[in-house]
């Protein structure tokens, strides 16, 4: 006589019991975290276009303000304050580079303050801003170590002189956000 086959429950010894709970776990651990990554990535990309929409409304504005150059700056901190929250004393020793290279104009208006992230060309037609690092908290990333992130936005706007002689604003030529 041929012993009988057990059914495949019967064989189990009990090893395997609770495996697939753990396989769960971790493919959930996983997803978790690319989710909360994601989710940091996104809300870090949102704060730089903001930025960069608060440094061109601000470069605009100040083109207005221009050839004075105490209004253009009253002009970009008061955007950068409403917009972004950035306090004047994120101005102070603020610096235009990249690479490690000067972006900034030729005219400094606010040097009191030792500030080369607002200014103007020797010509008094275009104005640079370049936001200071705003500091962008993470949520979900802090996990992984990273507890903030940093934005930047630059952006040069020039202005023209109109028929009958008004200094208006003619486009933003130049916008960079890091």
């Amino acid at each position: 006589m041929r012993p009988r086959h057990l059914p495949a429950r019967a064989r189990r010894d009990g090893r395997e019991r609770g495996s697939v709970i753990v396989l769960v776990a971790l493919l959930l651990t996983g997803l978790i975290g690319m989710c909360a990554i994601v989710i940091d990535l996104a809300n870090n990309t949102q704060q730089r276009r903001q930025a960069q929409s608060s440094a061109d409304a601000a470069a605009l504005a100040a083109a207005q303000d221009l050839p004075d150059a105490t209004a253009v700056v009253a002009t970009v901190k008061s955007y950068a304050t409403r917009n972004m929250g950035i306090p004047a004393s994120a101005w102070i020793g603020c610096r235009d580079t990249v690479d490690g290279f000067d972006r900034s104009l030729a005219v400094r208006p606010d040097s009191a303050n030792d500030n080369r992230c607002i200014t103007i060309d020797a010509a008094y037609t275009r104005v640079r801003v370049n936001l200071p690092n705003v500091v962008v908290p993470t949520s979900f990333a802090k996990v992984l170590g990273v507890q903030r992130t940093y934005v930047r936005a630059s952006a040069t706007a020039e202005a023209i002189l109109s028929a009958d002689n008004r200094i208006i604003p003619a486009a933003v030529t130049a916008s960079m956000g890091t």
